[in-house]
């Protein structure tokens, strides 16, 4: 993963780097931002239900080249990191553990879309391909109260998806509002337990994605943008893995991602 992962960095650069060399007048917008909120977290197997609910840090960039005056490529990057908190364990509604728990998270997106302009009204559709990764780290045990000397279980989920999603903004003067949706669906995805060593569990499932928020132009070209996002990500059990004498499962597992942003944004 950390190969995968250094490469859809090198590619991402690379990228930003060749549409800003390539950038006309009005053709190539960029935009930074991070925000601050809630990461929830759940897992479910038959009888057995986990949850943790911690504050996150996210951050991203993302840029936006247009090919013609309709048609346009974007490339977005978002990661983000939780706190430690508590995550609780319930069998048939009684609780029977507890540890602590942080995230990793880190989602990139490449769009092929459609974009027209209505006097003021700016709307986008599109369709995307991109990959998610998400790292957990689980420690500091207690079963039934007792604390148990355990080492951290490390959990890692790879997941490649496509999408499509729409935009729109509404200008008026510097000030604009605008409003977005997104749906994808993961197709191939792959989950690792540091339990498990060697075993890969399969992962598909569904993702949906919101924000809005509120912009001024403070300078030409140039507009900040207040704003919150929710994002939820859904994932199915996965098919029983067997050994000698064994079988096991990946969880399902479903995450909610909701946070408040501070934006800047650069039209080239």
């Amino acid at each position: 993963m950390k190969r995968l992962n250094l490469m859809i960095r090198l590619i991402l650069i690379a990228a930003f780097i060749f549409l800003a060399g390539r950038a006309d007048a009005e053709t190539f917008a960029m935009d930074a931002h991070m925000g601050y909120g809630s990461f929830e977290y759940e897992e479910q197997d038959s009888d057995t239900e986990a949850e943790s609910t911690s504050d996150i840090f996210v951050f991203g960039v993302s840029g936006e080249y247009s090919l013609t005056k309709d048609f346009y490529l974007g490339l977005n990057a978002d990661w983000g990191f939780s706190g430690k908190d508590a995550e609780e364990w319930k069998i048939s509604g009684v609780k029977v553990q507890t540890n602590d728990m942080k995230v990793r998270v880190q989602y990139y997106d490449l769009r092929f879309g459609y974009k027209n302009n209505m006097e003021r009204l700016l709307w986008k559709i599109y369709i995307s391909g991109g990959w998610d990764g998400q790292h957990i780290e689980k420690d500091a045990f207690v079963v039934g109260g007792v604390p148990i000397s355990f080492s951290i279980n490390e959990q890692d989920l790879s997941l490649w998806r496509v999408g499509l999603g729409t935009s729109a903004q509404y200008k008026a003067g510097p000030w604009s509002i605008d409003g977005h949706f997104s749906y994808a669906g993961y197709f191939e995805g792959k989950g690792e337990s540091s339990v498990l060593p060697g075993i890969d569990f399969d992962a598909e499932g569904n993702r949906w994605d919101f924000n809005c928020g509120v912009s001024y132009e403070i300078a030409k070209n140039i507009s900040i943008r207040l704003g919150v996002l929710y994002s939820l990500i859904d994932l199915s059990k996965s098919d029983i893995v067997t050994g000698p004498g064994w079988a096991t499962v990946f969880p399902k597992i479903k995450t909610r991602t909701t946070a408040g942003t501070f934006g800047v944004n650069y039209q080239f």
